[in-house]
C-alpha cells in the first residue's frame, strides 16, 4: 500500500505518481501497477537502498516532529496532494512535514532534528 493511502490515483499526489511510474517505489510498497518504463532489474537493485532510506525518513518525520516545526498555518493541506499541512518553520519560514511540494518538506530537510534528540542532549 502506498504511504499516502490513496486508493484511487490522485493526479497531483507525488506518492501516487511515484507508485504508478517508478518500479523502485512500487517494489518497496509491494504494488503491482504497470509502470510506464521497461523492467530493468539491475537498475532497480542499485537504487533500492536509496529509496528505502527516503521512505524511512518520511516515516520518522511523521512520528517525531522537528524542533524547528512551528504552528499550523492552515487547517487542511492546500497543496492538493495531501502532502501535509503547512507549518511555520524556524529555519525555512514555512514547511510541510510530508509530501513533495515547493515548500521545504521535513523528510528532505538537511536541518531536521527531532524533538526527542534535542531533549536527550539536555
Amino acid at each position: 500500500m502506498k504511504p499516502c493511502n490513496h486508493i484511487e490515483v490522485i493526479s497531483k499526489c507525488r506518492i501516487c505518481w511515484l507508485y504508478e511510474n517508478d518500479m523502485r517505489y512500487r517494489k518497496i510498497w509491494k504494488g503491482n501497477a504497470q509502470a510506464n518504463e521497461p523492467n530493468n532489474n539491475k537498475k532497480e537493485d542499485e537504487n533500492i537502498s536509496e529509496v528505502k532510506k527516503t521512505i524511512k525518513k518520511m516515516e520518522i518525520v511523521k512520528l517525531k516532529p522537528c524542533i524547528n516545526l512551528g504552528p499550523l498555518l492552515e487547517n487542511k493541506p492546500s497543496c492538493g496532494c495531501a502532502g501535509g499541512i503547512l507549518h511555520e518553520c524556524a529555519k525555512h519560514g514555512v514547511c510541510r512535514v510530508s509530501g513533495n511540494t515547493k515548500e521545504m518538506n521535513c523528510w528532505r530537510c538537511p536541518d531536521y532534528i527531532d524533538q526527542e534528540s534535542k531533549n536527550d542532549s539536555m
